[in-house]
């Protein structure tokens, strides 16, 4: 649509080229960003988007994990107690 391609007027012959183009960016992005998770995990540091039960996230560092300070930290206690 921001090409200012008009199928209605004929077939241009650059679009396969912007195809491929496009195609070839969309792979470097997704590359990129696996790259940025892997190297996040190992590192040790979460990913995830949501605190699992009984942790919250770190205020201060998105991708630490705390002990949440409400009653699921006494349930996630008692459930590895047992």
């Amino acid at each position: 649509m921001n090409d200012g391609v008009d199928t209605l007027k004929g077939e241009d012959d650059s679009i396969p080229f912007r195809n491929v183009a496009n195609d070839m960016y969309a792979k470097d992005i997704s590359k990129k960003i696996r790259f940025n998770l892997h190297s996040k995990m190992k590192e040790g540091l979460y990913i995830g988007a949501f605190a699992p039960y009984g942790y919250t996230k770190d205020p201060d560092n998105k991708n630490r994990l705390v002990p949440a300070n409400d009653i699921t930290t006494q349930a996630v206690k008692r459930i590895f107690s047992l």
